[in-house]
């Protein structure tokens, strides 16, 4: 089930859309990601969902999966059984979930300036109980940034493309700040 959801996802961690690396004999390194329910399977929250496969995706286990540093700090991990479906921006039902977000030239993630109240307090929520502005989360999207502005303008172009297989680290910053 988890080769699909990579797949499904491009390789990325369905909330701070790092990329998740994969064994190639089919088996998931475990230390790297993990199934993740949005609606948290803990005892007596959603035990309806806890298979329910619109209730499912990967997510990283909340460090930096390049160097594999076991410490938990972001994304799924972060986010444990804290769950508010009135606040919960579902990544999976959400087709334009990146108009909730907006990045900076330094890596920083924060709420989109045109959001309404609801919207804007989504956003927020999302932000905070993923931590997505932990320090160590900025400092990857800011070198993965540095990265790729030194690139030339024609491998640009390729990383803009959303028709492959597997997109690169952190697509919506790049997306956003290159168009």
């Amino acid at each position: 089930m988890a080769k699909h959801f990579y797949f499904e996802q491009k390789g990325l961690c369905i909330y701070c859309q790092q990329n998740l690396k994969i064994a190639f004999d089919n088996n998931f390194e475990t230390n790297i990601s993990h199934i993740e329910h949005i609606k948290p399977k803990a005892r007596n929250k959603y035990p309806e969902d806890t298979f329910n496969q619109k209730n499912l995706t990967l997510s990283c286990n909340g460090f930096d999966c390049r160097n594999e540093i076991d410490k938990s700090e972001f994304c799924g991990h972060n986010k444990q059984a804290k769950y508010n479906a009135d606040l919960f921006v579902n990544p999976i039902e959400l087709q334009d979930i990146e108009k909730y977000f907006e990045y900076t030239f330094t890596g920083d993630i924060n709420p989109a300036d045109n959001l309404n109240k609801q919207e804007r307090e989504k956003a927020e929520e999302m932000i905070k109980i993923l931590d997505l502005k932990n320090p160590r989360l900025v400092n990857m999207r800011l070198e993965n940034f540095n990265n790729i502005i030194n690139m030339e303008l024609s491998n640009i172009e390729l990383l803009l493309d959303e028709n492959v297989d597997l997109l690169p680290s952190f697509f919506s910053m790049i997306k956003q700040l290159l168009k």
